[in-house]
C-alpha cells in the first residue's frame, strides 16, 4: 500500500478540506479506513484514478488492491452514470449506481470529503451498498401505481396519465377516448371454473388488450373484470372501427384455461374529450354511465356516453335511494293476474306480481326498479316480503270461502341462490297456514341452469315438501333437454314473445307446438304468457295448451279487484 506522506517531526497525515486543517496519527487513520467495513477509498479528482481502496471495497466490488489502483471512477460507473458528476459540498450524500466486477449494478450511498492526500486534490469516499433498499423501495412504489395479478396499471397510474394525456390535448388541439370495458357474465364462469381459473382468464385479457394498442395508449384495471383504455388521437380524427375491432378481438377470441375452451364478449363505454368532458373525473365518469347503458342494452356492445344516458343514470341514483326504505315504510303491494283454463275459461291459479307505491313517483311499474333491486341485492328481502305477503293474501282468500287456487311467486336467482332459501319457503307457508300445493316458485330458464347440481337439489327438496314448480319464460335461455328431464318441474311457461308471433310466423308457430308437445312428454302442464286475443287463445288451445295467462283475460289487479276475479271466475 502507498504510504502517506511524512511530516519530518512526527507521523501524521496532512488532510484538508471546507478550509479546515486536521493532523491525525498514521497508525489511527490506517487501521480505521483498512478495517471499515464499508468500502472506502480515495481517489484523484483531476485524474479520477484510485489512489487508495480499503479490504471491504475489494470484497465489495471483486476487484484486488492493484486491479484498483490501476483504474479510474470511469471503470465503476455505468454509462448512463458518466453524467453524475461528484458531490456538491452542500450535498452530504447520494445515491449512485455502480458497476461490479462481475458487470451486476449496485446502487450505494455515496458520502465524500475533500482532502489533500501525498499533495493532490482528493476525494475521500465512503460507500454504502443500498441495492436491497432500493429494489424494496421500486416494488413498493410499483405496487401503489400498478395491479399486482396483471401488471397492468392500476387507477392511480390510470388518472395520472390521463391528467398528462388531457393537458397535450389541450396545447396541441387534439381528441382523446376513455373507453371503459367490462367482461360479460365473468362472474359466473369465476363461479364455475373457481378463482384460480378466473385469474388466468383475467392476465390472458391483460395481456391481450395491452398487445391490442399503440405503445403510446394505455390499458389499466380498475378491479374485478373491469378495464379502462385510455386511447389518444386517432389518423381519422374518430375513435376509428380498426382500433374497436382489435379490442374486441383481443376479448373474444377464444382462450383455453386449464381444460376448458372459453369464448367471451365485453361491454364498453366510450367517453370523447373534449366533447363529453374537459377533466379526468368527467370523462371517467361519463364512460362509466355509458358502460351501464351498453350492459342495460344487452350486453356484447359498444355505447358512447350521451347527455340523454346521464338523465337515465339521475333516475337510477334516485330509484336507489328510495328503494333503501321501501320494505320499513310498507310502500310494496301485491297485484294478481289470473289464469285460466283452456277448456273450462275458469281462473285456475294467481300470479302475484310486485308493485311499488312511492309517494313521490307514485305507481313505480316493475321494469323501473327490479333492475336496481338486483344489483344492489336489495332484491333478497323484497322478495321474501313477496313470499310471505302472496302465501298470507291467498290463505286469507281461502278461510273467506273463495276458490282455492295455487298462487305463482316469481323467484330471483339471488333469492334461489340464497343457502336459506328452502327454509324461508317452509316459513312463509308456517306463518300463513298455507298447504304446501297452493304455493307454486317461478324459476327462470338462466338461474336453473347456474350450478345445476345445486338447483335440482333444492327444487328436490322443495318439491317433497309439495310446493309447486314452474320454469319461467320458456324458451328464452338456454336450457339443454338433457337438463330440463333432471328438473322435477310441475308447470312450463311459453315466453310472450313466442305467442305474439306464432300467428304469423310458420316457424314461430312450430316452435309453440313443439314446447307443448315437449311438456306434455315431461308431465307438465303448459302456461302461454302474454295472450292478447282471442285468435291466440283458439290457436293454443287448438295446439294442447293448458292456461292461458294475458290481457285477455285481465291485467295485473290490486287485491280488491282480485278477489272479485277470483269469485266469479272460480
Amino acid at each position: 500500500m502507498r504510504p502517506f506522506h511524512r511530516a519530518p517531526t512526527r507521523k501524521t497525515l496532512p488532510m484538508q478540506g471546507r478550509g479546515w486543517r486536521s493532523r491525525r496519527p498514521l497508525t489511527r487513520f490506517d487501521d480505521l479506513f483498512q478495517d471499515h467495513p464499508q468500502p472506502m477509498w480515495i481517489y484523484d479528482l483531476t485524474s479520477l484514478r484510485f489512489l487508495r481502496v480499503n479490504a471491504a471495497a475489494c470484497r465489495h466490488y471483486g476487484y484486488t488492491q492493484a486491479e484498483f489502483l490501476r483504474m479510474t471512477m470511469h471503470d465503476i460507473r455505468p454509462p448512463a452514470a458518466e453524467g453524475q458528476g461528484t458531490l456538491r459540498p452542500a450535498e452530504p450524500s447520494a445515491v449512485r449506481t455502480h458497476i461490479r466486477r462481475d458487470g451486476l449494478p449496485i446502487s450505494v450511498r455515496i458520502s465524500s470529503h475533500a482532502l489533500i492526500y501525498e499533495g493532490r486534490r482528493a476525494r475521500l469516499v465512503f460507500a454504502l451498498d443500498v441495492t436491497e433498499q432500493m429494489t424494496a423501495e421500486q416494488e413498493l412504489k410499483r405496487q401503489s401505481t400498478h395491479d399486482a395479478l396483471t401488471g397492468l396499471p392500476n387507477r392511480n397510474l390510470f388518472q395520472d396519465r390521463l391528467e398528462q394525456a388531457i393537458a397535450y390535448a389541450v396545447r396541441y388541439g387534439h381528441q382523446l377516448w376513455v373507453v371503459v370495458l367490462d367482461l360479460d357474465n365473468f362472474k359466473l364462469i369465476n363461479d364455475t371454473l373457481g378463482h384460480a381459473s378466473g385469474d388466468t382468464l383475467l392476465q390472458t385479457v391483460a395481456a391481450r388488450l395491452r398487445a391490442a394498442l399503440r405503445e403510446s395508449e394505455t390499458v389499466a384495471r380498475l378491479g374485478g373484470d373491469e378495464f379502462i383504455l385510455l386511447l389518444l388521437d386517432q389518423p381519422a380524427g374518430s375513435l376509428s372501427h380498426r382500433t374497436v375491432q382489435a379490442v374486441l378481438e383481443a376479448v373474444s377470441a377464444p382462450m383455453r384455461v386449464d381444460a376448458h375452451e372459453l369464448a367471451l364478449t365485453c361491454s364498453m363505454g366510450v367517453a370523447t374529450y373534449p366533447r363529453d368532458g374537459d377533466s379526468g373525473p368527467a370523462l371517467f365518469k361519463h364512460a362509466d354511465i355509458a358502460l351501464y347503458r351498453a350492459k342495460d342494452g344487452g350486453r356484447n356492445q359498444l355505447q358512447f356516453y350521451t347527455s340523454e344516458m346521464n338523465a337515465r343514470v339521475t333516475e337510477r341514483t334516485l330509484i336507489e335511494g328510495h328503494l333503501r326504505n321501501a320494505l320499513v315504510r310498507q310502500e310494496f303491494v301485491l297485484y294478481f293476474q289470473p289464469r285460466i283454463d283452456c277448456v273450462s275459461g275458469r281462473v285456475v291459479g294467481l300470479e302475484a306480481l310486485l308493485r311499488w307505491r312511492q309517494p313521490e313517483l307514485g305507481l313505480v311499474p316493475p321494469d323501473r326498479f327490479i333492475g336496481v333491486a338486483e344489483e344492489t341485492g336489495r332484491i333478497v328481502e323484497i322478495g321474501e316480503w313477496v313470499l310471505y305477503e302472496a302465501c298470507r293474501q291467498v290463505k286469507a282468500w281461502q278461510d273467506a270461502g273463495l276458490p282455492r287456487v295455487p298462487v305463482a311467486v316469481n323467484v330471483s336467482a339471488r333469492q334461489f341462490r340464497q343457502s336459506g332459501f328452502v327454509q324461508e319457503v317452509n316459513g312463509a307457508l308456517l306463518a300463513s297456514g298455507l298447504e304446501p300445493a297452493y304455493l307454486e316458485l317461478e324459476l327462470t330458464e338462466s338461474l336453473m341452469m347456474q350450478n345445476v347440481e345445486g338447483v335440482v337439489a333444492a327444487m328436490c327438496e322443495l318439491k317433497e315438501s309439495g310446493v309447486r314448480l314452474s320454469i319461467d319464460d320458456f324458451g328464452t335461455g338456454y336450457s339443454s333437454l338433457s337438463y330440463l328431464r333432471r328438473f322435477p318441474l310441475d308447470y312450463l311457461k311459453i315466453d310472450r314473445s313466442f305467442v305474439r308471433d306464432m300467428l304469423h310466423d310458420a316457424p314461430g308457430g312450430a316452435i309453440v307446438r313443439s314446447m307443448i308437445t315437449l311438456g306434455h312428454s315431461l308431465g307438465c302442464r303448459i302456461i302461454a304468457e302474454g295472450v292478447e286475443t282471442p285468435d291466440q287463445l283458439g290457436y293454443l288451445a287448438r295446439e294442447g295448451c293448458d292456461e292461458i295467462q294475458g290481457f285477455l283475460c285481465s291485467r295485473p289487479v290490486p287485491v280488491e279487484m282480485a278477489q272479485v276475479l277470483l269469485t266469479a271466475g272460480g
